[in-house]
């Protein structure tokens, strides 16, 4: 069992995300990340030479293989437009191994986890014993 908190969840994720990020030319320039009941990440994002903010919070689990994003709700702000987070990446995200459903983006990535729960602040990671 693992306990992360905010600032280690924030370098996991940006290792685990990062061909995906780096596939789409998109580089952070900053990322806040706190866990309450959700999962809530605030960025500033650079795709094509534009600044983007996202607001965006979701919880967090493992299964069948996959990091499973779910109960995603946010936005994307580009100068003035306002757009929904998951309008965004139904539109830009066209790769094997995610797969997108209404509020829920599942990522295929093979890792020794049984389960991953939200507790008093920090993701709670249940380790496998094996893959």
């Amino acid at each position: 069992m693992m306990l992360l908190n905010g600032n280690e969840l924030k370098v996991i994720l940006e290792f685990a995300l990062e061909p995906i990020l780096k596939e789409y030319s998109v580089c952070i320039k900053e990322a806040h990340i706190s866990i309450n009941d959700k999962i809530e990440i605030q960025t500033v994002v650079i795709y094509q030479d534009h600044t983007i903010d996202i607001k965006v919070s979701f919880l967090l689990d493992y299964c069948h293989g996959q990091v499973c994003f779910t109960d995603i709700e946010g936005k994307v702000e580009y100068l003035f437009l306002q757009l929904d987070i998951m309008k965004v990446l139904k539109q830009i995200l066209n790769h094997e191994n995610i797969r997108i459903n209404q509020n829920s983006c599942f990522y295929r990535c093979l890792l020794p986890i049984e389960s991953i729960q939200i507790e008093n602040h920090y993701l709670n990671v249940k380790l496998r014993d094996s893959l």
